[in-house]
């Protein structure tokens, strides 16, 4: 059976980006011009010359670097109910930091940006790489809800750090109205057993107090909507405050609402953005977490303090500074992709176990160690691949101890 993506035809096609945008928008860390001469010169002298000579003016060179060319922030689709015959829709696919590793362990993934640019700076990226599963779309502003895709259509829907921003480009409506319609059109084009991926802030991070990570001002993620709506056009900016993020129990109202359930939440450490750390909401988890002290860099010693009470009484990630959301329709039953490829080597893997992914400094491979049910003392680590060979090296398998 051939299952047709999109609803509606594109208004112009070029380069293999089909474009049904009507709003010409740009959003990204470099200049709209700096990205226009880069991919001049990466058209000429391909990706990896231009990468390694241009300069695009950025104020902070290696970090720009390293946000646009790691693998790291994907991570988390490791732990995603994924096989390999999956097709994925990624929303805000940006510079491509996550549509390219999921390309490498997927059928097919669909990037969609409203910056022309950053789908340019994606496929002359994948072509340098030899990927030809990504297929690229240009899309006006989410707030305007206007995917061209057939219903049921997707296994599963990538949202990362982009929820928050949908609000900021229609003002003639309440940004979590934007917010839900939103989510509702996500939930449409995804098929019976699919599910939605989001990654978000939590607005009860207590630093986000001193310091709204989108306005840039103090107060405005935790006054009422209203005041720090008032408290932003008094501060200089005219819009308002727009950028709206939830709390725990916010989230799941929002994806209730909608129609998604069996909710799965998960606490990267430091944030989304830069998961050194991954582990999900369970009590098991939180103990090892806790005792392993990785609340030090993110808290002052009192909140540390405060931290480690509220994950005795399993409260901890309320105040932890972001979400990695797994949002079912129904439940699948389908087990993460990582227990998916360990299974391939060697059948350890049991009903109920989970999996915690642990700092490393290795580019090349992501690190994760696995625990049974309610253990707090891994079985066994997992070493995988982030840019997958083919080879019998992508995944290893070490048991702890005597658990073998």
């Amino acid at each position: 059976m051939v299952v047709t993506i999109y609803s509606q035809q594109p208004l112009h096609e070029k380069d293999h980006i089909r474009d049904y945008a009507r709003k010409d928008f740009y959003w990204g860390i470099a200049d709209r011009q700096k990205m226009r001469d880069f991919l001049d010169l990466a058209r000429k002298e391909g990706y990896v010359a231009a990468r390694s000579k241009f300069d695009f003016k950025v104020e902070k060179p290696a970090k720009f670097r390293q946000y646009v060319d790691g693998f790291d922030r994907a991570d988390f689709h490791f732990l995603l109910p994924l096989d390999e015959q999956s097709v994925i829709l990624d929303l805000g696919s940006g510079y491509g930091n996550i549509t390219i590793p999921l390309a490498r362990y997927y059928k097919k993934v669909i990037a969609v940006d409203t910056s022309l640019e950053l789908l340019e700076f994606i496929r002359v990226r994948a072509e340098s790489e030899g990927l030809t599963n990504i297929e690229y779309v240009h899309a006006d502003p989410f707030e305007y809800c206007n995917l061209p895709f057939n219903d049921e259509v997707f296994d599963a829907v990538v949202l990362s750090g982009v929820l928050e921003w949908v609000g900021a480009a229609k003002l003639d409506e309440n940004p979590f109205v934007l917010q839900m319609n939103f989510l509702a059109q996500i939930r449409r084009v995804l098929k019976g057993d699919g599910f939605l991926y989001m990654a978000i802030e939590n607005r009860w991070f207590p630093d986000y107090f001193y310091r709204d990570p989108h306005s840039k001002l103090r107060y405005t993620a935790h006054l009422p909507r209203f005041i720090a709506n008032g408290y932003a056009k008094f501060m200089g900016q005219q819009d308002g405050y727009r950028t709206y993020i939830y709390g725990y129990f916010g989230y799941c109202r929002m994806l209730k609402k909608v129609g998604f359930s069996d909710l799965k939440f998960n606490f990267p450490f430091p944030s989304y953005r830069n998961p050194l750390a991954i582990w999900p909401e369970n009590n098991a988890a939180s103990r090892v977490i806790t005792q392993a002290d990785y609340f030090r860099p993110a808290y002052t010693s009192k909140w540390r303090i405060l931290i480690n009470l509220l994950s005795k009484i399993h409260l901890a990630g309320l105040f932890l500074s972001s979400f990695m959301i797994i949002a079912p329709i129904r439940e699948s039953g389908k087990s993460p992709s990582l227990f998916r490829l360990i299974q391939r080597i060697r059948p350890v893997v049991h009903e109920g176990d989970y999996v915690i992914k642990v700092v490393n400094a290795d580019e090349y491979f992501a690190s994760f160690l696995l625990f049974h049910a309610t253990e707090t003392v891994p079985y066994a680590s997992a070493r995988v691949a982030r840019k997958p060979t083919g080879g019998e090296d992508d995944v290893l398998i070490e048991f702890v101890g005597d658990h073998e």
